[in-house]
């Protein structure tokens, strides 16, 4: 099973694209802002990524920056 990541600060949007990638057989993790994302991407085997840009605190273009330099995640496919 492919593990996505959906980083998201409105419940709403988390939910309504979990119930359509679930049906697909994804496991889906959320978080509402990048603090959580950075700690599941250190826990967790993450596949794909589906990125907010406006979040609070971290926004989703520092957070992708993040993800892109860091040896680990830099190959996993952000949308």
């Amino acid at each position: 099973m492919k593990n996505i990541l959906i980083v998201e600060d409105s419940q709403e949007i988390i939910d309504l694209i979990k119930i359509y990638l679930e049906q697909e057989e994804y496991f889906i993790y959320a978080a509402r802002d990048g603090r959580i994302a950075v700690n599941l991407f250190e826990q967790e085997e993450i596949h794909l990524v589906i990125l907010d840009i406006m979040l609070p605190g971290e926004n989703g273009l520092e957070i992708l920056h993040r993800l892109k330099t860091d040896g680990k995640t830099k190959d996993i496919p952000v949308i």
